[in-house]
Parts: structure tokens; C-alpha cells; sequence
């Protein structure tokens, strides 16, 4: 299970970041449970310029649901339907995306490390 600490000024933004550490394949974040509000970016730290890290983003949905009594409510759901990019980090110890993108959850779909079997990952 990934571990979760405040790391402030370990990226280049003015936003409150969290390092959550110890992330192996196939573990869903929920990055909007553990900053309150949608991240802005992510940085992924590999062991080698040579790991590959298959990962998806934004597809903790929400969906209405209705019950047998006809009530309705908001349920999350990790969806894995075909219009949500698997992106592929590789070639780089670091991997930062764009700063400004409205990133609610990392699904961790694969990876290939060279050293161990977890990475880290920075959201801010």
C-alpha cells in the first residue's frame, strides 16, 4: 500500500504537494481524496532510464445510480473504457507533467522497473 506525506517545495509550483511513496502497479489513487481539490500535476520518479510506467489518468468517474426504490445518488467508479489514454513514462528518472492540469486520479495500470517494484509519485 502507498504511503502519503506533505513535501512542499519538492516540485516547482506554488501549490501545496504530496509525496505518495512506495506505488506499485496496479494501485488506484484517488488524488482528490488526498489533496481536497484536483491536482494541477504529478511527477513520477523511476529507479532507471530504462523503466517503463503504464498509467491512466482521470478515470475515477462519477456516475448517478439509482436504487430499486427509484433514489439516486453519486457513486465513484474506476472506469476502464477505451477513451481513457493508458500514457507510457519511460527514458527519463523523471517524469513531471504540465503544470495546470486538473488530474482527480492515477490508475497504475503497469510497470517494468529495473531496481524493486514501486515508484514514487509528487501531486500538487
Amino acid at each position: 500500500m502507498a504511503d502519503i506525506a506533505v513535501v512542499n517545495k519538492s516540485v516547482p509550483s506554488r501549490h501545496r504537494s504530496y509525496l505518495i511513496s512506495n506505488v506499485a502497479a496496479l494501485d488506484r489513487i484517488d488524488v482528490e481524496a488526498i489533496l481536497g481539490r484536483a491536482a494541477y500535476g504529478i511527477k513520477i520518479t523511476a529507479t532507471a532510464t530504462t523503466d517503463t510506467i503504464d498509467f491512466r489518468l482521470n478515470n475515477y468517474i462519477k456516475l448517478t445510480a439509482v436504487d430499486v426504490n427509484g433514489n439516486t445518488s453519486l457513486e465513484r467508479v474506476w472506469s476502464l473504457a477505451a477513451h481513457f489514454t493508458t500514457y507510457r513514462a519511460t527514458g527519463a528518472l523523471e517524469h513531471v507533467t504540465e503544470d495546470g492540469l486538473r488530474i482527480t486520479s492515477i490508475d497504475m495500470v503497469a510497470m517494468s522497473l529495473s531496481a524493486g517494484l514501486v515508484v514514487d509519485i509528487v501531486v500538487w
